[in-house]
């Protein structure tokens, strides 16, 4: 699709979406909340923190985009 890159991922850990939908979250909430948490993992090993400060900004308003 137009705007995305090559890498796929494979499905989000199933577990985590049933226990945050357990807890009163949309499964759109709780798709982005696992989501968030592999890109922040990702982003957490940028060595400049003003980059990777900017890139976490990045990837929360993306995602609250499509929560």
């Amino acid at each position: 699709a137009a705007g995305h890159h090559g890498a796929t991922l494979g499905p989000l850990d199933p577990t985590a979406l049933f226990y945050l939908r357990s807890r009163g979250l949309s499964a759109a909430a709780a798709r982005a909340m696992v989501t968030y948490g592999f890109a922040a993992e990702v982003v957490s090993r940028i060595a400049a923190p003003d980059v990777r400060h900017r890139l976490d900004l990045i990837v929360r308003e993306r995602l609250a985009a499509h929560a």
